[in-house]
């Protein structure tokens, strides 16, 4: 529990640090652009992303699974992905051309052609970076996996004040900082994981190739339905209403989703532990802990937020953005929600029944899609909102159920508070308290 504890911090740690410059880089983003031009940003960006989700076949929980159960040697499994995604780069590459040219004037009304090419540079760096990331994290080095993350971070901020306060660039600088941030991002990733793993290799790579797409795969269709579920809401927005909504829901998005810190960090941790175990009694004590935690945490900075969330999008983004408070406040219940599915989630796919996951993240878009299709041309960005808590409420209810039947432990270990967690709350600030003294 000590190392789960030490790793845990040092990924929190590292969230924090991405929260503040991702944060300050958002705001940046905002006020130039205005709340259209954001709007206009974040389908661009979004194209990428979507088809990176749907390119990168689950190669990333596959790396991760497979080195934490040492089925392979770290230098294979470098080569190996370094081959995965200069493939799965050129793929998605001539997809998205092929989407734009084709589809672009429907799917994407309002957002002009030439943005949506130039976003798609976005893709092999983002793929790249994934995929060596896997590998410290399959290792358990959060070290540079976290260093990694703080960089593209600090990046993205250095390039988005250059193109945009300093070159006025726009649309174009938001886009192009993005842009050059994954791909510097890319580069210093791939030369630590060198270090770590000794280089790469890339022969008798086979081995490695078929498991990784082989749980991968499992892994890849509940990916793209949770991405969808993220997301769908936006590209539904812009179809319906248009980019001038677009932004004001994406800040309201962006702002709900720093929630998420505790759960992710928690999550990143949580899984190549549970992969490595082989004592299922040491697997059902650890997930239930964890995910109390991150529910108790979470629901307090709900609270914090819900209470302050129009002053902060004020005073961060100015009061151009006010009507994104409202469905910053309706997705909170989700965001509660979610974030104990992750942890749990994460468990499920630990134990080597990734494709459980899928069946929910399938559920949860069907539900998504079809109350947004009822709700946004009567609520407006509200009833998007509410589309995306509805489902990952029920989301988290799918995942208990599985996660019972699995575990053996009842939904209530997840959920409820314990005396002895307390006890453990009180332990855990005390070393982290000595943590600091000592650095």
């Amino acid at each position: 529990m000590s190392k789960f504890l030490r790793d845990s911090s040092i990924t929190i740690g590292s969230q924090i640090l991405r929260l503040a410059f991702g944060l300050v880089t958002s705001i940046i983003i905002a006020r130039i652009l205005g709340p259209e031009g954001r709007g206009v940003y974040a389908i661009c960006i979004l194209l990428p992303f979507i088809i990176v989700t749907f390119a990168n076949l689950g190669i990333v929980p596959a790396t991760a699974y497979l080195l934490a159960s040492r089925r392979f040697p770290p230098r294979q499994v470098l080569g190996g992905n370094i081959l995965l995604s200069a493939a799965l780069s050129m793929i998605g590459m001539a997809a998205g051309y092929f989407v734009v040219f084709r589809f672009g004037s429907l799917l994407f009304p309002s957002i002009d052609t030439g943005f949506l090419i130039f976003s798609l540079l976005l893709i092999p760096a983002h793929i790249f970076f994934r995929h060596i990331q896997a590998v410290p994290l399959g290792l358990q080095n959060f070290r540079y996996f976290n260093l990694a993350a703080v960089a593209s971070s600090i990046l993205f901020l250095v390039m988005t004040v250059t193109a945009l306060v300093f070159l006025r660039m726009n649309i174009w600088g938001a886009l192009t900082a993005n842009m050059l941030a994954w791909l510097i991002s890319s580069i210093l990733i791939y030369r630590w994981t060198g270090r770590l793993t000794g280089g790469s290799t890339f022969r008798e790579n086979g081995p490695y190739l078929r498991a990784a797409l082989k749980y991968g795969i499992q892994v890849h269709l509940g990916n793209i339905f949770i991405f969808l579920s993220y997301r769908v809401d936006l590209l539904l927005i812009n179809l319906f209403l248009d980019p001038l909504a677009v932004g004001y829901y994406s800040i309201g998005v962006v702002v709900a989703e720093q929630l998420w810190m505790v759960s992710s960090a928690a999550s990143l941790v949580l899984f190549p532990r549970i992969a490595a175990e082989s004592d299922g009694e040491s697997r059902n004590e650890l997930t239930p802990v964890v995910a109390r935690a991150v529910f108790l945490i979470t629901i307090a900075a709900s609270i914090i937020l819900y209470a302050a969330s129009n002053w902060l999008v004020v005073v961060l983004y100015s009061a151009r953005y006010l009507p994104s408070v409202r469905p910053l406040q309706i997705l909170l219940p989700g965001i509660i929600a979610l974030s104990v599915y992750r942890v749990i989630a994460n468990d499920i796919a630990a134990r080597g029944r990734p494709i459980l996951n899928t069946y929910t993240a399938l559920g949860a878009l069907a539900i998504n899609i079809v109350l947004n299709l009822i709700w946004i041309p009567e609520y407006r960005i509200s009833g998007a909102a509410g589309a995306s808590t509805v489902s990952y409420i029920t989301t988290l209810i799918a995942g208990l159920i599985l996660y019972r039947r699995i575990s053996g432990n009842p939904w209530t270990s997840v959920l409820l508070p314990r005396r002895e967690d307390w006890s453990r709350y009180r332990r855990i600030l005390i070393s982290l308290t000595k943590l600091r003294r000592c650095t």
